[in-house]
């Protein structure tokens, strides 16, 4: 059966969907939970049935550092030789790396020393009187050996460095629907440092690195929070559209337009109901929910088409294990862009059924 509406009806049924999506959106607020909660309790309500509880999914576990931890050998320069040295850089960030404060430190700055110490060595064996002496054929060996370890220096800072641990870990808080994030400062980070390794391990001996660079890229990782609050976000979204979609599945019979009658459940379900629920579908799915997860499609696919050039860097097992599954296939984010295909199908059955139309 089918409602046909004359004109003057349309229109005051549009006016009363722009006044009932104000209202709405001041009551859910911005809280991604707060509303996928509201909405969940508005559709229950008038399908009459048992509202499902959303089960967040557990997020994978992050191995620790002793588990990805690739032994690197490490050749010395004595403190003898490093003070003939002096006459080039590489005898400069020797002394740096022997100070106190170079032995403790960070991993990044670890990594960064040794990428530096390759064109350094490079330029002293340029240096006649340290070619001609008893210190080339050790610096050649130094050089050398630094070449060969540079692939698991690389996979130690794409394991071990905080700052890139806690970008490829969950955050403690949920993106609001309505807010812009500063993903692209994270994901320029990530791409500097992946296509910097690139070229390096490529052509080792023309290493071009400007450290203010680096620096500012690490900050950028050090403080952004964009990738690690999608990440929950995207957890809670598919805790909640598997509610909400079994939650319709199991209000099918509710979900078709009846007049003066009652549905093969016994509950009554009027085409005054279909079009509150229209209402409701309008306001909050299509003008809010939506939106919300197209948006945060777009960055998960950008976060794990990066994520992808990292894991060719990465020796660990353990750790291309956890990113494919925080980014893979079967990731949060491929799970809730398919839920969320589903939820958008069970509403379109619930609109022909009733004869209505998305405004």
């Amino acid at each position: 059966m089918s409602y046909k509406q004359s004109l003057p009806q349309r229109i005051i049924k549009s006016i009363g969907i722009i006044t009932l999506s104000a209202f709405l959106s001041g009551c859910f607020g911005s809280d991604v939970n707060k509303v996928f909660e509201d909405y969940q309790n508005r559709v229950q309500r008038l399908i009459a049935e048992p509202a499902v509880a959303p089960e967040i999914p557990q997020v994978p576990r992050q191995p620790g550092v002793s588990d990805v931890r690739q032994e690197i050998p490490e050749g010395s320069i004595g403190l003898f030789e490093s003070m003939r040295l002096n006459q080039c850089r590489a005898g400069q960030l020797i002394a740096q790396r022997n100070s106190s404060l170079g032995r403790v430190q960070s991993v990044q700055a670890r990594v960064l020393y040794e990428i530096e110490m390759i064109p350094a060595l490079a330029d002293c064996l340029q240096n006649t009187d340290i070619a001609e002496s008893n210190l080339a054929e050790a610096l050649t060996l130094s050089l050398e050996e630094k070449i060969n370890n540079l692939p698991l220096w690389i996979d130690r800072f794409w394991t071990s460095e905080p700052a890139i641990r806690d970008t490829f870990r969950p955050g403690r808080n949920l993106r609001a629907v309505d807010a812009q994030s500063n993903l692209q400062k994270s994901l320029a980070a990530l791409d500097y440092f992946s296509n910097l390794f690139a070229g390096i391990l490529a052509d080792p001996e023309k290493i071009a690195l400007d450290q203010n660079e680096w620096q500012l890229h690490m900050e950028a990782l050090g403080t952004g929070k964009s990738i690690p609050e999608l990440l929950r976000t995207q957890q809670h979204v598919v805790g909640w559209l598997n509610a909400l979609n079994e939650q319709l599945a199991a209000g099918a019979n509710a979900l078709s337009c009846v007049s003066n009658s009652e549905t093969s459940s016994g509950r009554s379900f009027t085409p005054q109901n279909a079009e509150y629920m229209q209402n409701v579908l309008n306001a909050v799915w299509i003008e809010r929910l939506q939106p919300a997860l197209a948006r945060w499609d777009n960055e998960y696919r950008q976060v794990a088409s990066t994520t992808i050039n990292i894991q060719s860097q990465v020796i660990s097992s353990d750790w291309n294990e956890y990113l494919t599954a925080l980014l893979g296939e079967e990731s949060f984010g491929v799970k809730s862009r398919q839920l969320a295909r589903v939820h958008a199908e069970e509403w379109q059955a619930f609109l022909a059924a009733c004869n209505l139309e998305v405004r």
